[in-house]
């Protein structure tokens, strides 16, 4: 048995600089800044009602390429009508 999730709560991606990634998500997308931490965390959404569908999470300049803890996908989540 499987559960059909809603939709995409949010995307939590490592990036080398939370700024940069910011502006490009803002000037492509057109997505809007919720929260901004400078070094270290941009909160954006394309839905005004939520507080984040992407976390923008700066790990520095020097990370590595995608492993754990690096520059890449951090985790999705998923929302559910219900688990039943």
């Amino acid at each position: 048995m499987g559960y059909t999730p809603d939709h995409l709560g949010h995307v939590n991606i490592y990036v080398r600089n939370a700024e940069k990634s910011q502006k490009w998500y803002e000037d492509v997308l057109g997505l809007h800044t919720y929260s901004f931490t400078p070094g270290r965390a941009a909160f954006m959404s394309a839905d005004l009602n939520e507080s984040h569908e992407i976390a923008l999470m700066e790990v520095g300049e020097n990370a590595a390429g995608p492993e754990q803890g690096r520059v890449g996908l951090n985790h999705m989540a998923w929302r559910m009508k219900s688990l039943d």
